[in-house]
């Protein structure tokens, strides 16, 4: 193909998906438009999730912490698994027990409702949105004699309604069912999503439940005719590295020094519970402790089979490709390949 139908094939590709008015408008025009595109996209994709912690701090500094009394969002409890297989619907259940708190269980996760919410935050940053894009309450007389093609509620509003729609589906509803208190249980958010949860409700507490990879993977392993998904429906979890790498994501930021900056409880799963047998009582002591509830120590011996199928054992091949992922993270943690 000669370089002028080249040239041709690119052109016709372009105007498939330029905007009609650039369409029509000079190159200069056109180029212009490009570059100022390009811009935008290299500037909010640099703030992808791994980044949020900055977009939060950037939110404080500009229109400040929250003020209002913490207490308000009724101590919300967040259970965090390290990826699946590894105890925390176990835990939930355990903790279900104290009646007082309900930990909804991966609600709505094919929605990714967290997810989506943290999306809004990632364009604000230094310059945006403008300060004179705001309106505060002593501009609401004046705004006819201004430019307001683009103004905004103050940020501080976009916090307080992300708060009032996660209380009004989850505590409401907790407190209608007659618990006092509310969390969620999950295993597909890091160090980035509890940090979010715990700036959008600063009396939150964390449990964060982990176990051996190589044993959660052999348990997870039989799901791959049916996958879960760390994002539905673009992000199955199926085989060594989907699985290895989401697990080292949440085992970096939720156990190592990273997450030591969250109001939070670890628990070892293997420090919880041996072949269907309590292992230490003092751990479900701490649990009690550090959420001011009593459980029923008797749940932890009461197995409810979520999947249809045992763990089934890898090969050796297959847990060493496993290991290319969540090593070194797992020898750090304890964790080790199983030795058949």
């Amino acid at each position: 193909m000669d370089r002028r139908a080249t040239s041709h094939r690119i052109s016709s590709s372009l105007d498939s998906w330029l905007p009609d008015a650039v369409r029509e408008s000079s190159a200069y025009e056109a180029g212009t438009y490009l570059l100022r595109q390009a811009r935008e996209h290299r500037r909010i994709s640099s703030a992808a999730h791994h980044e949020v912690s900055e977009r939060l701090d950037t939110f404080d500094r500009r229109w400040g912490p929250y003020k209002d009394d913490p207490e308000s969002d009724g101590s919300p409890v967040f259970l965090l698994s390290v990826g699946w297989r590894s105890g925390s619907t176990l835990l939930q259940r355990l903790i279900d027990t104290s009646g007082d708190i309900l930990l909804w269980g991966e609600p709505y996760n094919r929605s990714d409702i967290l997810r989506h919410t943290m999306d809004q935050y990632l364009p604000l940053d230094d310059a945006y949105p403008a300060e004179g894009h705001l309106v505060r309450g002593n501009d609401v007389g004046a705004l006819s004699e201004r430019w307001i093609a683009s103004i905004v509620p103050d940020p501080t509003q976009l916090r307080a309604a992300h708060r009032f729609m996660f209380l009004r589906l989850y505590q409401t509803t907790a407190t209608e069912l007659g618990r006092n208190r509310w969390g969620l249980k999950e295993v597909r958010y890091g160090f980035e999503e509890a940090r979010f949860l715990q700036w959008l409700f600063p009396s939150a507490k964390f449990v964060i439940i982990h176990r051996n990879p190589y044993d959660t993977y052999q348990s997870y392993r039989g799901r791959y005719s049916a996958p879960w998904y760390k994002h539905y429906p673009t992000a199955p979890i199926i085989g060594p590295r989907s699985f290895g790498e989401h697990w080292r994501r949440l085992a970096k930021g939720l156990v190592l020094p990273s997450g030591r900056s969250l109001d939070s409880l670890v628990v070892r799963y293997e420090d919880l519970i041996e072949c269907g047998e309590p292992v230490d009582d003092d751990v479900v002591s701490r649990l009690e402790e550090f959420l001011g509830i009593e459980v029923d120590r008797s749940t932890l011996g009461v197995r409810i089979r979520g999947l249809g199928h045992p763990p089934r054992r890898c090969s050796t091949q297959e847990l060493r490709a496993l290991g290319r992922y969540v090593e070194p993270t797992a020898s750090v943690l304890g964790y080790h390949a199983p030795v058949y």
